[in-house]
């Protein structure tokens, strides 16, 4: 009859948050991640278009369902000019900086807090 060793030996189970595992393997935020982390600017839409002078363009983007926060915020330039009809190009290079400039200060923001 042969005799055999039993091993003793224990396991034990640690179960690491998903956010503290990314920082111990050092891994990239997702594009999807960054968007929910950060949230949506929440300037007002109808005052941005107001102050860049396209009212009229409130009722073509509302039968779009672009006034949406999570749409509007989301557009870019082309979607602007097939929409909404802005096709003046100053006007609406004007528009799309103050549209970017609030995305990117609204980003940078909630990185900040979230660096904290």
């Amino acid at each position: 009859m042969e005799s055999y060793e039993i091993d003793n030996t224990a396991m034990s189970l640690h179960i690491v948050p998903d956010e503290e595992k990314k920082i111990e393997h050092g891994e990239e935020e997702t594009d999807d991640e960054k968007m929910r982390r950060r949230g949506l600017p929440p300037h007002d839409i109808m005052e941005l278009l107001k102050e860049c002078d396209y009212k009229s363009s409130i009722d073509k983007l509302d039968e779009h369902g672009a006034l949406r926060p999570p749409v509007f915020w989301n557009l870019e330039e082309g979607d602007f000019t097939d929409m909404a009809g802005m096709e003046v190009k100053g006007k609406r290079k004007f528009f799309m900086y103050k549209f970017d400039k609030i995305k990117k200060d609204h980003e940078k923001k909630m990185d900040d807090l979230y660096a904290k």
